[in-house]
């Protein structure tokens, strides 16, 4: 994984281990290649899903390998696997599935941060630029941390009734995963604060050495009155700008996410959410 071409986070093992243990995978000769495998059994019927919190998988190469390769292993995994919902990584083109697989485009907005910021800058948004003006006036503060439980308790108050398919259950597998990340050293934690130390918004990022994830970001209700993610990331940016590392701000189709992910003049980096269904009448029905 560390020398894909498509590397990702999510691929790698501690990662795996934490959101989907006892996932599986498919590994090509001298290892040119791996596909991690999700699956679950229910009804006596095995599937594979996409686990929470876990963006994009799929197959990850080595540069030079060619997709042909991969025709034989979704011919195994169809005989396999007769029911899919999988979202697979950004560099894998959609011709190489063929119906009657589905496929539907995800939006995934990056950012290289290279540049110097004064550059980065000129294609920040105008709305972006005034609301980062109104936090700086509101005395905000953007401050480094190191409580990673509190970034994990502010998101799960902030966005539990939003996100109802969400256990407890998943919600202590992600702390697990923080923790993990934590001890490889992988793990930032930036947060902003008004002037009396009042907690604004809180992020969590996780830093593979291409990338930097925009994992779990939480802004309170004072936060989003004062524009305060708005200067989380502002800064975030200036921080880590003329670096080698790529922002991920992980989506999104959500109409208003998306929209305010898009005022940091980022890119979209498409991947592709695929759909298969080869369930038996009339189980097939419901899963349209």
């Amino acid at each position: 994984m560390a020398n894909a071409a498509n590397s990702l986070v999510y691929a790698q093992s501690f990662y795996l281990n934490k959101m989907c243990p006892g996932w599986d995978a498919l590994i090509g000769l001298d290892y040119k290649w791996v596909w991690p495998i999700v699956s679950r059994k229910k009804y006596g019927i095995a599937y594979l899903y996409q686990p929470h919190f876990t963006q994009q998988l799929g197959p990850f190469f080595l540069p030079g390998v060619e997709m042909d390769n991969w025709h034989p292993a979704i011919e195994v995994l169809q005989k396999q696997f007769i029911f899919w919902e999988l979202n697979i990584n950004f560099n894998i083109d959609a011709a190489l599935f063929k119906p009657p697989f589905e496929l539907v485009s995800g939006t995934n907005l990056v950012l290289p941060l290279n540049p110097a910021f004064n550059q980065l800058e000129k294609n920040f948004s105008n709305d972006l630029t005034r609301n980062v003006k109104q936090a700086i006036r509101s005395r905000m503060e953007y401050t480094t941390c190191t409580d990673h439980t509190l970034a994990l308790q502010t998101y799960h108050m902030q966005y539990k009734s939003r996100m109802p398919q969400l256990t407890t259950a998943n919600f202590h597998q992600w702390a697990g995963l923080i923790t993990a990340a934590a001890l490889k050293g992988m793990v930032l934690c930036r947060k902003v604060v008004d002037q009396d130390n009042g907690l604004m918004a809180i992020a969590l990022f996780l830093n593979d050495g291409r990338r930097l994830y925009n994992i779990m970001n939480s802004t309170t209700e004072a936060g989003r009155k004062s524009s305060a993610n708005h200067l989380l990331l502002h800064q975030l940016i200036a921080e880590f700008a003329g670096s080698d590392l790529l922002l991920d701000f992980e989506g999104s189709d959500l109409p208003g996410v998306k929209a305010f992910y898009q005022n940091f003049g980022g890119e979209n980096q498409p991947y592709l959410k695929v759909k298969y269904n080869a369930l038996p009448w009339p189980l097939r029905l419901f899963k349209r």
